[in-house]
């Protein structure tokens, strides 16, 4: 029996899947402009989000019909909207009837996912996430391919602010442009 060490590759049809659902909602809620209002997607899918000062980091859960986010109060609006991001996109790509799992706590499904399909997990919610906050089309509007290193870092900043994410899922973007040309 072979245990895989390495991090997991999201396979082509789940990646396909994530950034397709992404792209319908942005579609059926009409967001196409800079920053993506989070709040129309969370009222289009039904999902509730309250801020929990015990907790240490973002729960999703499923229960009956209702879908809940419960966040802990935090200073970093651009970081929140990632995870949040990320919490409505493991309920659209259906993790929660996907995996036996009743919660995820920060992109992990607790009960009898093994460590791997957590990741896998993560990774589809972090690609859900990108398309819905960064859509590939509105994001090469504001970008110049190739900018000299003296730019670069006005340019990332210039993009935090219209879009509204960390400097990390920035450069991430950045990374996937540049292989797609």
């Amino acid at each position: 029996m072979t245990i895989k060490t390495s991090p997991p590759k999201t396979d082509n049809k789940r990646h396909s899947y994530a950034q397709a659902k992404a792209k319908m909602l942005r579609r059926i809620v009409g967001l196409n402009t800079a920053p993506i209002p989070l709040e129309e997607i969370l009222i289009n899918q039904k999902i509730s989000v309250s801020y929990v000062f015990d907790l240490q980091e973002m729960i999703c859960l499923k229960y009956d019909d209702r879908n809940i986010i419960m966040f802990p109060p935090s200073s970093d609006r651009n970081r929140d909207r990632w995870y949040l991001a990320q919490g409505i996109g493991h309920f659209c790509l259906h993790h929660f009837e996907v995996y036996d799992a009743n919660r995820i706590i920060s992109g992990i499904p607790l009960e009898t996912t093994t460590e791997y399909q957590l990741k896998k997990l993560q990774k589809e919610a972090s690609i859900f996430a990108s398309e819905i906050l960064l859509p590939l089309n509105l994001f090469k509007r504001y970008i110049t391919l190739n900018a000299d290193i003296d730019h670069i870092a006005e340019q990332v900043s210039n993009l935090i602010e219209i879009f509204q994410v960390p400097e990390d899922v920035i450069y991430n973007r950045l990374g996937q442009v540049g292989r797609r040309g």
